[in-house]
């Protein structure tokens, strides 16, 4: 097996402020050096050398000076040609007098309540909306305007009949349920809210439903339909213009020839948007609303990192400027004090303040924080989370009791909500960034400084009601090299998911001029990964594929759909979809509570155990699923112990709920291609638990050959020292080792000679830790990948220097190709596998083309008609077997040499019933598509846009009189 590129060696100088680069010390002029003569041969001789001084040659010797060491005890970080040295002194300020500051501010925050009301700019909202195609509102601005639009009929105010028809998207299908109840409590009459997303669509509607919410994949589709767009108005709730879903909605709308609405802004980051939303959208014109550009009406106090340490009775410790005079970046040892100071400082305010506060804390590592937070009781108590952040928080009151919020980033109008008195910035943000373009794959998060746009950000969200206190724990010498803007990295992953929707809407949408907004290099790339699982035709064409149909409609990454995908041909459909949930939402992200970090990994190991009967040593993920579908099944047979269950297993209950939605959500997207279970009975439940228990081995190859490009080849198991415990990726071409993350639990043991499959990566500037991982035997793992890889490339049979003749075999993923040889009876046997997995794959496109009402006695029936001989799951019970005995049996070898390609075996539909096949429908999500439209069209019959924009001016109007 090929070995991993040698890692870079590391070192450097020893560097001090004594030493300058060119400066001497006490030691032998090295003109005194005597070098022993040799002789040099014309083909050895060295080639001429640029003259050298003597200062030049000599620092290219180790220097060494005892100045170096006592900075090192004072806290320098020496080494290579940079250095950064810490300082630590007692504060200027006076305690007294910033005691005095805090309390001034607490009889303040006792007087008038008063949040401007959105109903305040509703009139000129309206007008800039007629004006221009679109508008940018806040939240609360955008929740009113849509009550407003759907809310004002023809009365005796106004002549002007309201048939408005509204589409909010979102950015993702789990919010879609939580607008919609969202508006439900904003809306002021009876009216309906419709939910669609994908092939799910909301019960008791009417043909009157006006308005919808729906997710930016189902809103491209409806965008891009043919035919009249009876939508009057498309809003986009917290959306960000760099998000490459909106963005395809925004330029399918500057295309549409059959939608002339009007667009909406509300909420999300869209203050810092709007130019690039008028950007994106130009040539047509952009609105906004005053609330922009208006100041708060309540004052601002602020209190910087010294007085914030005479406060605490703590030294201020701050960071030199480094040898360029540029400030650095947030140093470990900085972070960690200032989360010390973060928690004294928290505890100090809630002992002072006499009224209630609600206090929010901006840092990069809000685990950290949290869990430092919870440590102090008085604290842990008032600590809530962004998940507990939601519509039940009435913004028009002032709070009851002291409430602490940790956010990593601010989004304006969520922050808003709760009415912050207190905001504490530690001037941290989480950034993305590649250590390599090879690893564009695994992009890594670093804390940095945070921009001036994020501070003037989470600054704003004080003073709208009472008095606010925004507190600095970074100094000045750090804002000062604050950078402008926040830099936006695009994740492969993002447009990955964003070509296979522009693949799918190729009939109206123009990739050439939607993706100009995107790198070419990031483009290029994720044609190439889709390609390699065949999502699209080739890395050249985005045409679509039936597998791409399947991949597109799934909520999950790619590469977690195609998990389902091979579930799917397999016959285990219900066992992989909870597989695939639990890839993406990890059930044991991070501890809960004040358990020690070590408690918690044995407890979740027990766990694990537990409900597995110890077949957790092969996969954590799949061990998860278990658990959720153990306790799926319990709370389906006793509602009422749902929580005392979720809480046993040691997962909040919000979580579990997460994760099933997501399943349920899956298998509703899955009714075209297979007859499925549900997962709201629990016999249904108990028999994909079976199905998961008795084809644990199947579900293992098809977890780990899905996630293949995470895959890593276990080098060291750490027998002599756990830290030692590593291993090298298989696809990607890296000096990076990669380890077990030591602060999550797992229980499967790395050892060599197999190969760690992890669903979970953080790639550092050094490592790659990884978590939730699954673990096969390399030989065994190596068969299962090309066996189930989507194209397999395969030579003629070629003699060797054995006895017998080979075939040389390999497959593609990450861009990295995976040789191996294996003899003819070997390749003769997966390539018979394969193409009765082609079999079933095209079993499985009969059905979607066939009707919905289709029953499965009416599929079987249909099958037979064409080969009487023919069973779908006796042919998939077959394929589950002889997927075990290949991968045990083959005797397939890795073998990196080049190989004259002369075929290529695809995974594609095929078979006798396929060509046979008459009736085709389309997939039950256009279908619901259309079924909008036509409901639209009864609803609004033909509006404009123009026309509700006028009707709600006239409302607007009244209401603010």
């Amino acid at each position: 097996m090929a070995s991993a590129p040698r890692p870079g060696r590391k070192g450097g100088k020893i560097e001090s402020p004594a030493i300058a680069p060119s400066s001497s010390t006490a030691r032998t002029p090295p003109s005194e050096i005597k070098l022993a003569a040799r002789e040099q041969s014309p083909a050895t001789a060295e080639a001429p050398m640029i003259p050298q001084t003597s200062s030049e040659f000599s620092s290219q010797f180790l220097q060494f000076d005892p100045t170096a060491v006592d900075l090192v005890g004072k806290g320098s970080v020496l080494g290579g040609a940079k250095h950064v040295r810490m300082e630590q002194r007692s504060a200027a300020a006076g305690k007294e007098e910033i005691e005095a500051k805090m309390q001034l501010f607490f009889a303040e925050t006792l007087g008038e309540y008063r949040k401007p009301h959105p109903k305040d700019n509703l009139v000129a909202i309206t007008t800039a909306l007629q004006e221009n195609r679109a508008v940018a509102t806040t939240l609360e601005e955008g929740l009113l305007l849509v009550s407003e639009i759907i809310g004002s009929p023809a009365s005796s105010s106004t002549d002007v009949a309201n048939d408005a028809v509204v589409l909010v998207v979102v950015p993702s299908y789990f919010v879609v349920e939580k607008t919609a109840e969202q508006l439900r409590n904003h809306l002021t009459g009876a009216h309906q809210v419709g939910t669609l997303s994908g092939a799910s669509v909301s019960q008791n509607i009417t043909d009157e439903t006006r308005l919808w919410v729906t997710d930016a994949k189902t809103a491209l589709s409806i965008v891009v339909s043919e035919g009249q767009n009876p939508t009057t108005h498309i809003v986009f709730f917290k959306s960000q213009v760099h998000q490459p879903s909106v963005q395809l909605v925004l330029a399918a709308i500057k295309q549409s020839e059959s939608y002339s609405g009007k667009v909406i802004f509300a909420g999300g980051s869209i203050v810092n948007d709007i130019p690039k939303l008028a950007a994106y959208l130009a040539p047509l014109t952009v609105g906004s609303s005053p609330a922009f550009s208006s100041e708060p009406s309540h004052d601002v106090t602020s209190v910087d990192l010294e007085e914030v340490c005479a406060l605490v009775g703590k030294d201020v410790v701050s960071l030199a400027v480094d040898r360029t005079g540029r400030y650095p970046g947030p140093h470990p040892k900085i972070v960690e004090n200032s989360m010390a100071l973060c928690v004294a400082l928290l505890e100090k305010l809630v002992r002072m303040a006499k009224s209630p506060q609600s206090i929010v804390v901006f840092t990069a590592e809000v685990g950290e924080v949290s869990a430092e937070v919870q440590k102090v009781v008085a604290l842990s108590k008032l600590l809530c989370t962004r998940d507990e952040l939601s519509e039940n928080i009435d913004s028009a009151k002032p709070v009851e009791d002291h409430r602490i919020f940790i956010f990593s980033h601010c989004d304006a109008d969520e922050t808003l909500l709760i009415h912050p008195t207190i905001v504490i910035d530690k001037g941290t943000m989480k950034t993305t960034w590649l250590p390599s373009h090879a690893e564009v794959a695994f992009p890594a998060k670093r804390t940095e400084w945070q921009s001036k746009e994020e501070q003037a950000l989470r600054k704003r969200t004080l003073g709208w009601a009472s008095a606010g206190v925004y507190v600095s724990l970074f100094p000045q010498e750090a804002k000062d090299v604050f950078p402008t803007t926040t830099s936006m990295h695009l994740e492969l992953i993002d447009m990955e998911n964003a070509l296979l929707q522009v693949s799918r809407a190729k009939a109206v949408v123009s990739p050439d001029k939607i993706l100009t907004a995107f790198p070419k290099e990031a483009i290029l790339r994720s044609m190439q990964e889709l390609a390699e699982s065949a999502a699209i035709v080739s890395s050249e064409n985005i045409g679509f594929t039936f597998t791409g149909e399947i991949l597109h409609r799934l909520p999950t990454l790619p590469e977690v759909s195609n998990i389902v995908l091979n579930g799917l041909v397999l016959g285990l459909e219900e066992a992989a979809i909870a597989v695939a949930a639990v890839s993406s939402i990890h059930l044991f992200p991070h501890k809960v509570g004040t358990i020690t970090t070590e408690k918690w990994i044995e407890q979740v190991a027990i766990v694990r155990k537990e409900h597995t009967g110890g077949k957790s040593a092969t996969s954590d993920v799949l061990a998860d699923a278990m658990i959720v579908l153990k306790w799926l099944s319990a709370s389906l047979a006793s509602p009422d112990q749902a929580e005392t269950l979720a809480t046993n297993i040691g997962v909040p209950l919000y979580r579990l709920n997460s994760i099933v939605s997501l399943m349920r959500h899956m298998r509703a997207q899955l009714t075209d291609y297979a007859f499925l279970n549900t997962f709201n009975v629990a016999a249904d439940v108990d028999r994909t638990i079976t199905s998961l228990n008795q084809q644990w081995d199947v579900l293992l190859i098809v977890l780990a050959t899905a996630l293949c490009r995470k895959s890593v080849i276990v080098r060291n198991e750490g027998q002599i020292n756990a830290r030692d415990i590593s291993g090298m990726l298989m696809f990607l071409r890296t000096a990076k080792s990669a380890n077990p993350n030591a602060f999550a639990p797992s229980s499967v043991a790395w050892k060599v000679g197999n190969a760690v499959v992890r669903a979970s990566v953080n790639n550092s500037q050094n490592h790659f830790f990884i978590k939730d991982v699954t673990t096969l035997r390399a030989s065994y793992y190596l068969t299962t990948l090309i066996l189930l890889a989507p194209a397999m490339d395969y030579s003629p049979p070629q003699q060797t220097t054995g006895a017998d003749p080979v075939v040389y075999l390999s497959m593609s993923a990450n861009g990295q190709q995976k040789r191996a040889k294996v003899g003819i009876e070997g390749a003769a046997r997966m390539l018979e596998f394969r193409e009765k997995w082609n079999t079933v794959y095209g079993a499985i496109m009969v059905l979607r083309s066939l009707p919905r009402s289709t029953t499965v006695s009416q599929y079987s029936q249909y099958l037979q008609a064409r080969d009487k001989a023919f069973n779908v799951k006796a042919l998939q019970r077959e394929l589950q077997e002889e997927l075990k005995a290949i991968a045990e049996e083959a005797q397939v070898t890795e073998d990196n040499r080049s190989f004259l390609q002369t075929s290529c075996h695809r995974f594609v539909p095929s078979g006798e019933h396929l060509d046979a096949s008459t009736q085709v429908s389309s997939p039950s999500d256009e279908e619901l598509i259309r079924k909008y439209l036509k409901r639209a069209l009864k609803a609004s019959d033909g509006a404009t846009a123009v026309t509700a924009t006028s009707a709600v001016t006239t409302a607007a109007a009244t209401t603010a009189a």
